[in-house]
C-alpha cells in the first residue's frame, strides 16, 4: 500500500524536530506519545515541567531585581536627602561662626570709637561732640531730602508730568556742559561766540560750527523743560514746596559736609574718630548681613543651636547620617546589580529550557500525526471499481460497482453535461450497500457518475467516472 500525503508529511516533521530534541523517535508499536524507547530520555512533559520550573525562578528572580532596583532608587533618595542635610547643617554652622566673628569685629570696632571719645581731652572732646552732631544733622538732612525725591516723584507720577524734575536738571546740566565747552573753545581760539561762521578761520571752523550748534540746541531744550518745569511748580504747590526743600536741603547738605570736612581735616582726633566711627558703620553693616546670611541657613536647615559645639555636633550626626545612607546605598547597588546578573542567568536558562521543550513538543506532535496518518492510511477505503451505469426506465439511471475494501458506506457523485464543455456542479449521496438508483434524472440528458468508498471520515479515492443518457 502506497503511504499517503499526510502520512509522509508527519513522518517527515518528526525527523526534522526530533533531531532537535533528546525525545526520541517512538516505536510503531507504542500507543503513549510520552513513553520513549530510552529510560534515561526525558520527555516532552518533564520537559514542559522543567522549562515551566525554570520559568517560574525567572520570574521570581525578575521580580527579585525589580525589588531591588525600587530599593536602590530609595537608596539614592535617601543619600540624596542626606548629603542635602548635611550641606545645610555645615552651611548654618559655617555661617553662624561667621556671624560670631562679626558680632566681635563690631564690639571691637564700637569699643574703639568709645576709646577714641573717652581719652579726648576736653577741647577735643568738643570738637568730638560737634562732629557727632554735625553727622547726625547730615544724615538727618539726607533723609529728609530722599522723603522729598519720593514726594516729587509721587506727584509727578499722579500729575502725569512729562517733564521731571530729574529730566530738569539734565537738561540744565547739558545746557551747561556744552555751553561751556563751545566758550571755552573761542577763548581758547580767541573767537567771539557771536561770530559768523564765515569768519571763522577753515582749520577749525566745522568745529567751531558743531560747538555752537549743540549749545544752541541744548539752549533750546533746556529752554522747552525750564518753562515746563516752572508751569508745574505754579500749578501744583505740594510740587513747589517738596523742590524748594530739596533746594534748601541740597544747600544745607553741603554746607554740613564742608563743616564736617573741616573737622576732619584740622583735627587729629576727629580724623581718628571719624576713622573708627565709618568702621563701626562698616562693621555694623557686616554684622547684619552675617546675622541675616546665618538665619536663611538656619531656615534652610529646620534647626537652630545658639553655640559653635552645638552646632558641630549636629554636623557631625548628619556627616553620621549621610555615611550611614551611603553604605546602605553601596549595599543596595551590589544587591540591584547581583539580582539582575541573577535573572540574566536564569532567563538563559529559561530559554534554553523552553526551547527544548517546544522542540520535543512538536517532535511527539509530529509522531502522533504520523501515527494518525499510518492508522488512517491502513483504514482506508480502496479504490472503487464501478460495474455498470444503465438507463433502462424513464429519468432513471442504476449504478452498480464492486465492494471495495474496508468501505463502510460509499459516496456517489453525479453532474449533467449542460453543453459540449460544460457541467453541472457535482451532487453527492451517501449510500449502503453497492448499487444506487437515482430517479429523477432528466430525460435525454447524458449523466456522469463516479463512486467513492467511506469508512467514517476517512474517505478512498474516486473510482473512474462513466457516462450514461438517460432514457
Amino acid at each position: 500500500m502506497k503511504m499517503n500525503k499526510k502520512l509522509s508529511a508527519a513522518l517527515a516533521l518528526s525527523m526534522v524536530v526530533g533531531a532537535t530534541t533528546t525525545v526520541p523517535v517512538m516505536a510503531e508499536t507504542t500507543n503513549n506519545p510520552e513513553k520513549t524507547t530510552n529510560d534515561t530520555t526525558k520527555s516532552a512533559t518533564d520537559l514542559r515541567n522543567d522549562a515551566n520550573a525554570a520559568k517560574k525562578e525567572y520570574e521570581e528572580a525578575a521580580a527579585a531585581s525589580k525589588t531591588a532596583d525600587q530599593e536602590l532608587e530609595t537608596a539614592k533618595k535617601d543619600a540624596e536627602n542626606a548629603e542635602k542635610a548635611y550641606n545645610a547643617a555645615k552651611n548654618a554652622a559655617d555661617l553662624f561662626i561667621v556671624w560670631q566673628n562679626k558680632k566681635v569685629d563690631l564690639y571691637q570696632a564700637a569699643k574703639a570709637t568709645e576709646d577714641a571719645e573717652r581719652n579726648a581731652n576736653q577741647v577735643d572732646h568738643d570738637r568730638l561732640m560737634s562732629y557727632k552732631d554735625a553727622k547726625q544733622q547730615l544724615e538727618y538732612s539726607n533723609d529728609f531730602l530722599e522723603h522729598n525725591y519720593d514726594n516729587i516723584a509721587t506727584i509727578e507720577k499722579n500729575e502725569n508730568f512729562t517733564t521731571t524734575y530729574a529730566r530738569y536738571l539734565q537738561l540744565k546740566n547739558d545746557n551747561e556742559k556744552k555751553y561751556q565747552r563751545f566758550r571755552t573753545f573761542c577763548h581758547d581760539f580767541n573767537l567771539n561766540e557771536d561770530a559768523n561762521e564765515n569768519d571763522v578761520d577753515e582749520e577749525y571752523r566745522e568745529t567751531f560750527v558743531s560747538y555752537k550748534k549743540a549749545s544752541e540746541k541744548a539752549k533750546e531744550a533746556f529752554a522747552k523743560a525750564e518753562t515746563q518745569f516752572n508751569e508745574n511748580r505754579t500749578q501744583n504747590e505740594n510740587y513747589d514746596y517738596a523742590i524748594t526743600n530739596v533746594e534748601i536741603l541740597q544747600f544745607d547738605i553741603a554746607q554740613i559736609e564742608s563743616y564736617i570736612d573741616n573737622l576732619v581735616n584740622t583735627n587729629a582726633v576727629v580724623k581718628t574718630y571719624a576713622e573708627v566711627l565709618k568702621a563701626e558703620k562698616k562693621a555694623n553693616k557686616e554684622e547684619d548681613d552675617a546675622h541675616e546670611a546665618y538665619l536663611e541657613a538656619k531656615k534652610v536647615y529646620g534647626k537652630s543651636f545658639n553655640s559653635q559645639n552645638k552646632w558641630n555636633r549636629e554636623v557631625g550626626k548628619a556627616k553620621n547620617a549621610l555615611n550611614k545612607a551611603n553604605d546602605v546605598l553601596a549595599d543596595k547597588k551590589t544587591a540591584a546589580t547581583k539580582a539582575k546578573d541573577d535573572a540574566v542567568t536564569l532567563k538563559a536558562v529559561y530559554d534554553k529550557a523552553e526551547q527544548k521543550a517546544v522542540a520535543a513538543e512538536k517532535a511527539e506532535e509530529a509522531l502522533r500525526l504520523a501515527e494518525e496518518a499510518r492508522k488512517a492510511a491502513k483504514a482506508k477505503p480502496a479504490k472503487v471499481t464501478l460495474k455498470k451505469v444503465k438507463s433502462k426506465k424513464r429519468k432513471t439511471v442504476k449504478v452498480t460497482w464492486k465492494k471495495a475494501k474496508n468501505a463502510k458506506k460509499y459516496q456517489v457523485a453525479y453532474r449533467r453535461k449542460k453543453s459540449a464543455k460544460k457541467w453541472t456542479k457535482w451532487v453527492y449521496k451517501v449510500v449502503k450497500g453497492k448499487s444506487y438508483t437515482n430517479k429523477k434524472l432528466k430525460s435525454k440528458k447524458t449523466y456522469q457518475f463516479k463512486v467513492r468508498g467511506l469508512n467514517g471520515k476517512i474517505k478512498g479515492a474516486f473510482s473512474k467516472k462513466k457516462k450514461v443518457r438517460v432514457k
